[in-house]
């Protein structure tokens, strides 16, 4: 049995395409212990993305967007205007936009 998505589009043209800088976020959380209560640190850190927005039609022919994080190296590779296939899996995570259509 095959099942394929509405929402999956095969390829993309890319409309945008940025850097995220690694960052450490200080988290405040707070413990209660007996009476007091304590703020305790913690530290979230989240790696570089590479990210790129791409547009593309679904099997139905609406027009998606999608987000997708790809390695350095690809990233480097590609430029905006540029069509990308989703098939390569040279990405690393991927983000379906949503819409009022979709909602």
């Amino acid at each position: 049995m095959l099942v394929i998505s509405c929402k999956r589009i095969p390829e993309g043209k890319i409309i945008e395409k940025w850097h995220e800088d690694a960052t450490n976020t200080l988290m405040l959380i707070p413990q209660k212990i007996g009476n007091v209560t304590i703020m305790q640190q913690y530290w979230v850190y989240d790696d570089e993305d590479f990210c790129v927005k791409i547009e593309g039609l679904n099997q139905k022919g609406k027009v998606k967007k999608k987000t997708l994080y790809l390695n350095e190296e690809t990233w480097n590779g590609v430029e905006v205007g540029q069509t990308i296939s989703i098939e390569d899996n040279s990405w690393t995570k991927d983000v379906d936009e949503k819409t009022k259509a979709d909602e």
